[in-house]
């Protein structure tokens, strides 16, 4: 689902090999009741703790004009709320055709109010595809739904199928991801600051997420050098997506003193000191 991939994307991308922390069901209804409606054999559902989504499962091709998919979420667990039949509070529809169409809409008597997030995706991939941010719907721990799928409005046997087959389906949510957190920042040195030459201290940090961690570039670094309370000019460059690298020249004639770099890495709005020190040799 795409608003979950996202956000173990986020992840992937700035922190290596460490996925996002997400909560995945799977249900299932059995196949060939449908008529000539779409037949709803499985409904995956996932979520990261601040978003979730739905993909409800469909042989491929693209469904033309008559084809109507709805999903039903029942969110307050209050049955004396929303559509007098069942309790439910929320209806995505979605028909098909070129173009298809969708809407969403807060479900309040027998009345329906269309409503518009930003956060909201649907699509049409190995079916249809339904991501939305848990808040806009008011959704705190978990939330009950159904599908159910038509030949036009409105829906009815025997050209229809409802999954389950009464009631709803229930899911709760997972908890929410724990934040990534520069963790320390690491340096390392090829060769010893030599008097008169050029030195390179490569740079990378280290994130945790929970138990996991990764190492990759800070994404800004400052460095500043002293040999012996005198300032030397440094240069700082990105190396790869896993280091950058702070350059110096040694000043000449500073054999057995001290070279100190000190550096900040950052990571977003994260920052951390670090310092590194050396003999220099001749």
């Amino acid at each position: 689902m795409r608003l979950l991939a996202a956000s173990a994307l986020v992840f992937a991308l700035a922190a290596g090999s460490a996925g996002a922390q997400t909560r995945a069901a799977q249900f299932k209804d059995p196949s060939g009741d449908s008529g000539a409606a779409l037949d709803i054999t499985t409904v995956d559902v996932e979520d990261n703790g601040k978003d979730f989504g739905f993909r409800v499962l469909f042989p491929p091709g693209f469904p033309d004009e008559s084809q109507i998919v709805e999903i039903l979420l029942e969110t307050d667990h209050n049955p004396a709320t929303g559509r007098p039949s069942d309790g439910a509070d929320w209806i995505l529809f979605f028909q098909g055709g070129s173009p298809a169409s969708y809407g969403l809409a807060k479900i309040e008597g027998d009345h329906l109010t269309d409503v518009h997030f930003d956060d909201v995706e649907v699509v049409w991939g190995t079916g249809l595809e339904f991501d939305i941010a848990a808040a806009d719907l008011g959704v705190r721990s978990g939330f009950d739904f159904k599908v159910v799928t038509g030949i036009g409005l409105p829906l009815r046997p025997p050209n229809m199928d409802v999954a389950p087959d009464t009631g709803f389906w229930h899911y709760d949510l997972g908890a929410p991801p724990a934040p990534i957190l520069l963790d320390r920042v690491l340096t390392t040195a090829a060769k010893k600051p030599r008097a008169g030459k050029q030195f390179e201290l490569q740079v990378a940090i280290r994130l945790t997420r929970g138990e996991e961690s990764t190492i990759r570039a800070p994404d800004s670094l400052t460095c500043t050098a002293t040999v012996a309370k005198t300032k030397v000019k440094t240069t700082v460059k990105r190396l790869s997506a896993n280091a950058a690298a702070c350059d110096l020249v040694v000043p000449k004639k500073t054999k057995g003193k001290t070279l100190t770099l000190n550096l900040r890495a950052h990571y977003g709005e994260q920052s951390r000191p670090a310092t590194y020190t050396a003999k220099i040799a001749a």
